[in-house]
């Protein structure tokens, strides 16, 4: 199971991004310089210097919340934050290696982008754990009760 405060944590960290981000107008980098006059629009699908697309961050949100379950919600909310974590390791790094631009500080592009791959890279290098861990816990639990077998009580507790 993964963590719970790492995984708020990192969420916190993105949507602190996109807001300060949003507040002083630094549009995206990656893919393009977006434009300082719609960053609140752009925000939503594009994201923004420090921040994932708005879309992107509510869904990390909801994943982060529901991926610390035993049950499967959790497995399922874990399975989910691996290709969101990793979009977002591939849009920090395209963040931090754009070109400079003059509508956001050179120091808060690159050092953003390099320390929020990190953060994620991490994370999703967590999930990735914890989904084996799942699965390992799983299957000895599926030789221990047999697979053709009827449950006996304690392999219906263990379920």
């Amino acid at each position: 199971m993964i963590a719970r405060g790492p995984a708020i944590a990192a969420w916190l960290f993105a949507a602190s991004g996109a807001t300060i981000s949003i507040l002083a107008r630094w549009p995206y980098q990656f893919t393009g310089p977006g434009s300082p006059g719609r960053v609140p629009e752009e925000s939503l699908l594009l994201g923004t210097l420090l921040g994932p697309p708005i879309a992107l961050l509510v869904l990390f949100g909801v994943a982060v919340l529901l991926a610390p379950r035993a049950d499967r919600t959790g497995f399922v909310a874990t399975i989910v934050l691996v290709p969101i974590l990793l979009t977002m390791v591939v849009g920090s790094i395209g963040e931090a290696a754009s070109p400079r631009s003059p509508d956001v500080p050179h120091p808060v592009q690159l050092w953003g982008g390099l320390f929020g791959a990190a953060v994620y890279l991490s994370l999703s290098i967590a999930a990735v754990r914890a989904l084996h861990e799942r699965r390992s816990q799983s299957g000895s639990r599926a030789a221990r009760c047999g697979r053709d077998q009827a449950p006996s009580q304690i392999c219906a507790r263990s379920r």
